[in-house]
Formats: C-alpha cells, structure tokens, sequence
C-alpha cells in the first residue's frame, strides 16, 4: 500500500509509525507536512535511500518531539564529516566512515548499543547531553577513537 502525503493529509494525527517502508531521504519530509500535529514519529526497518555524499537527512517540523528509528542500522559514509543525533531512539547503531568524519553530537539521544568502529578514528569532537549509554560501553567507545580532543558530557 503507498500513501502519497502530498495528496493525503492528516491534520489531527499525532503518532504515526511505518513499518518496512522505502523512502527517499528528501521525501520523509512529506508526512510532517502532511501532519501538522504530529507529535511522535516511528520508523521500523526503513529502507531510506537517496544518501549520498551531498545530501542531508533533515526532518523539520515544529510539532515533532519524539523520533524513533527501531531497526539495526549501519550507517556508511564515505565523506561525512559531521553527524548529530538529536532527540532519537535508536535500537543499535554502527557508524563506518572511511576517515572524513570529525564530530559527533548526541542531544538526548537513546541508543542501547551504538558502535563505532575503526574506521572512524579520525573522530576529534564528541558533544553529547542527555544521553543514554551505559558507561562501560562509553568507554569502550571512546578508546577506540585515539584523536579525540573535545568530549563534552
């Protein structure tokens, strides 16, 4: 079933949840607009394409206080540089990048298990608030990233 949410509006729903959906990274704007009021926005094992080296996942909406991606995602970027998690829930999180990425800023983020692997060394800033991690797992995190040299908790 597609829904086209430039053609179909909700103007009091406030949860909507996609279940296995495919989407363009500049399309999951759409059902924001569409829903003006929606408060709560879940996406479960979403194949979001159209990410590449230029373009930006950005969700804007003045109504949306919670966004929660349930799904094991790997996030592979050749070039990114900058990445901030704002808000989210996410279940388990790997982060691979072949050396460009610098900064990662987590505000009020949930992530269970969020990895990033070795690939991603040349991380040197680290800004995180409000977020849920265990500290072991912190640690670990942080050991595997050798030129850090901002981390603000």
């Amino acid at each position: 079933m597609g829904v086209d949410f430039a053609v179909q509006s909700w103007p009091s729903l406030w949860y909507l949840s996609l279940i296995q959906v495919v989407v363009s990274a500049s399309d999951l704007n759409s059902p924001l607009l569409a829903c003006p009021k929606l408060g709560s926005l879940v996406l479960t094992n979403p194949t979001i394409s159209s990410l590449d080296a230029r373009s930006t996942l950005t969700l804007t909406s003045s109504s949306l206080r919670e966004f929660t991606m349930v799904d094991n995602i790997i996030l592979e970027a050749e070039v990114l540089a900058s990445l901030e998690l704002d808000r989210c829930t996410l279940q388990h999180f790997v982060l691979v990048s072949k050396g460009k990425f610098r900064k990662l800023t987590s505000k009020g983020a949930r992530i269970p298990e969020l990895d990033i692997r070795p690939e991603t060394s040349m991380l040197q800033a680290l800004h995180v608030s409000n977020f849920t991690i265990p500290w072991p797992e912190f640690g670990q995190l942080t050991s595997k990233v050798p030129n850090l040299k901002v981390l603000q908790l």
